[in-house]
């Protein structure tokens, strides 16, 4: 069945692909952040995560979130609210469905984008999260195409950590809808942007959306782990993670100081390696790695190929 749905998806998947080519080669071309005079290690690969990987994440996803929201509101929702005195959860989700359908799409982004924080830091900070979420920061050098470079257990443990809370909650299936229409539409568009090798002025959003400064930020090698945010920097501003240097500066190397493969069947397997090492974002201290300002080995990789 998943190799069914993936064929039938082929048409979609090569529209997108060219109507970001025909988006961003241009504005990379019009405005770049860094001139590029070749094409850099891994450009490849990233064509097959954006047809391969993106579909696969999708079929993965869909399948993975129902079974999960079952399986909590089966397992751990319904008897816990059954314990609350006075509680009922079909009452609480009759409150949340009757709602004006626009503030629960709000309602809705928000929530999946404060989960979608938390399960980004700790994609950072756990080392077994890591390991797959690295295969993303590998990438030495940014533009639109290093956006698809994910790993299938990295995007759909995220995906699921944004959804999931939101089946729970018992949104109406018309707000529900629209708000992952939002995310799929618009935002799915716009994190190629954030990605891109392209010089952009948003200084005047920067505090209230993700912009591609901001995310660049996140990538960036020194200081590492900050701007988690999928779509809204507050949670970066109220958690600590909040980087935004003044005069609208940008990072000067981006990539990870553990080698990472840049060809797609490797970085698939790679989080499965047991002997890989994978702590280029735990403190120095802790790991004996080199300190951030140290060439990173992704770069490294980059040049020589």
């Amino acid at each position: 069945m998943g190799v069914e749905k993936f064929v039938q998806a082929i048409p979609a998947i090569v529209t997108t692909v060219a109507i970001l080519a025909l988006i961003f080669v241009p504005l990379e071309r019009l405005s770049p952040l860094r001139a590029k005079k070749h094409l850099r290690a891994g450009i490849f690969s990233d064509l097959g995560h954006l047809v391969v990987t993106s579909a696969l994440t999708g079929i993965i996803v869909a399948g993975f979130t129902f079974l999960v929201g079952k399986v909590l509101d089966t397992v751990v929702v319904l008897p816990l609210a059954s314990l609350v005195p006075g509680f009922s959860i079909e009452g609480f989700r009759a409150g949340v469905a009757h709602q004006p359908i626009w503030l629960q799409v709000v309602e809705m982004l928000v929530l999946a984008d404060f989960f979608a924080y938390w399960l980004h830091r700790s994609a950072h900070e756990l080392r077994p999260l890591w390991r797959f979420h690295c295969v993303h920061h590998s990438p030495a050098e940014l533009d639109w195409l290093a956006t698809p470079r994910l790993h299938p257990v990295d995007q759909a443990l995220k995906n699921t950590a944004k959804f999931v809370p939101v089946y729970l909650c018992g949104f109406d299936p018309t707000a529900f809808g629209v708000g992952f229409g939002i995310i799929a539409a618009f935002l799915g568009y716009y994190v190629f942007l954030v990605h891109a090798n392209v010089r952009v002025n948003l200084a005047w959003i920067e505090p209230l959306h993700i912009t591609p400064r901001f995310h660049h930020w996140h990538h960036a090698l020194d200081p590492i782990n900050k701007n988690y945010a999928d779509q809204f920097p507050v949670w970066d501003i109220l958690f600590g993670s909040y980087h935004m240097p003044d005069g609208q500066k940008w990072p000067a190397a981006y990539g990870t100081h553990a080698p990472v493969p840049t060809n797609w069947f490797m970085q698939m397997v790679h989080p499965f390696n047991p002997w890989a090492r994978f702590s280029w974002n735990m403190p120095q201290e802790e790991t004996g790695e080199p300190a951030a300002d140290t060439a990173p080995a992704s770069a490294a990789t980059s040049s020589r190929a």
